[in-house]
Parts: C-alpha cells; structure tokens; sequence
C-alpha cells in the first residue's frame, strides 16, 4: 500500500507543494496525512503521524515529499526511519532528496541519507 505523509509548521503555511510533489505517486487520497505541528516535535508523537505509522505493514511504501516534512533532527529521523524501514519492513522515499530507503538499502544510499538529514537539522537551526 502506499502512504503519504505531509507537515507545515504554522497555520500560515498551506500543503500545496508538498501536495503537487506526492500527486503523481498515485497514493490513494484516504492514504496521505498531513498536520500542521512543528518538525522539531519527534515524529511518532504527533497525532497524525501516530496514524500513519499504526497502518504500515511489511511492503508498504510511505512518500515524504522532503526529509524536512519527517523531522528537522538528525536523531528523530534516524530512529523513525529505523521504525519504519527494519521494524515495519516498509519503503520510505524522499521525492526532493531522490532517496529511497528500505530493508535493501546500499551503503551509500545510507551516507546519502545521513548528510541530508544533517542538512535539515542544520536549516532548522539557521531558522531558530
């Protein structure tokens, strides 16, 4: 089954990037959630991505259209990735970053995710 899961920080902001970059990875609508909640707020304890995460069985595919949608720290995205990849056996893709991670994953694929989520932390701490 495929997922999607899309955040904004404020009420200010709308989901409509992150909606036009999910459209065409054909997830049914009933299938994407999205919340208005900071990143820096770890991942498994907001509501809707709690819901998310309750759904995903083993084969499933979940669509971010960014790392920065999941989490703005290194150590949160590391663990909720970890939770989805190796303990629900699911695909997380990141559309921006062109980074898919699942069981199979290369090592450099693993490097690549790991400079990017330090590049999120790093805007998150510019913003602060």
């Amino acid at each position: 089954m495929k997922y999607a899961y899309i955040r904004v920080s404020t009420v200010k902001q709308d989901y409509e990037r992150q909606e036009y970059a999910i459209r065409g990875c054909e997830v049914p609508k009933g299938n994407i959630y999205s919340e208005t909640i900071s990143g820096t707020k770890k991942a498994v304890s907001r509501p809707e991505f709690e819901k998310l995460m309750s759904r995903l069985e083993k084969g499933d595919t979940v669509y971010f259209e960014s790392m920065s949608r999941m989490s703005r720290s290194v150590l949160d995205m590391v663990e909720t990735t970890q939770k989805i990849v190796k303990d629900k056996g699911a695909t997380v893709i990141f559309l921006k970053e062109n980074l898919t991670l699942s069981i199979h994953m290369d090592s450099t694929s693993s490097l690549m995710f790991n400079i990017f989520a330090s590049f999120a932390q790093f805007e998150r701490d510019l913003i602060s």
